[in-house]
């Protein structure tokens, strides 16, 4: 199985949580445009090269992070340490996945 469909449906999920955030607007609207755009970025990635789709997938993995942190303060008043690691390793496993897939080193 390619990374690219992993990649493909971490960054179309993350769209979709976006776009349901800002529906039910239960987060800031800056932290479903921050997920939005790591799901873009993560999507872009599969459709580029080299580094650029490397950097395209770590950078929206990171702002999808970062927007999951925002809505855990902001729904919960807390980081939940056990979600954030898992996320972390699943960003991590994607950008290893996707420096392999490009044949880079």
């Amino acid at each position: 199985m390619s990374i690219n469909i992993v990649v493909g449906a971490y960054g179309a999920l993350s769209v979709i949580a976006a776009i349901m955030q800002g529906v039910y607007k239960n987060i800031p609207l800056g932290s479903a445009l921050i997920m939005g755009f790591g799901g873009i970025l993560m999507l872009a990635g599969i459709f580029t090269t080299d580094w650029i789709a490397v950097a395209f997938v770590g950078v929206g993995g990171i702002l999808a992070h970062i927007s999951a942190i925002i809505n855990g303060m902001k729904m919960h008043g807390n980081i939940n340490k056990k979600h954030h690691f898992i996320r972390f390793g699943l960003t991590a496993f994607l950008v290893i996945g996707m420096t392999m897939e490009q044949k880079i080193w």
